[in-house]
């Protein structure tokens, strides 16, 4: 009657893990195809500038004039005006 202190045999598939071997390289080869049409992407914009600025930003926007424009003009000199005062009443002011 002898005991068996060997260690269970290791199977093969067991350690090694061939699903999740084959999950990475097929992550890692996405990766590889999108870094490899984004730098394509990159070497177009830095090849074609002028090109890509109308064609995805559309032509450069214009407003018009601004409408309250005098009267924001006109309401800053009048806050100017008050602060103006104001230092001149606490200048003047006796300690």
């Amino acid at each position: 009657p002898a005991i068996d202190n060997k260690p269970p045999p290791k199977y093969v598939h067991l350690v090694q893990n061939l699903k999740k071997q084959q999950k990475d390289e097929e992550r890692y080869s996405q990766i590889e195809r999108d870094n490899y049409l984004l730098l394509d992407k990159m070497s177009y914009i830095m090849t074609h500038p002028q090109l890509l600025d109308e064609k995805y930003m559309g032509p450069p926007v214009t407003y018009g004039k601004s409408l309250n424009k005098e009267y924001r003009k006109r309401e800053l000199m009048r806050i100017t005006e008050e602060n103006l005062q104001i230092l001149r009443r606490i200048q003047h002011k006796e300690p």
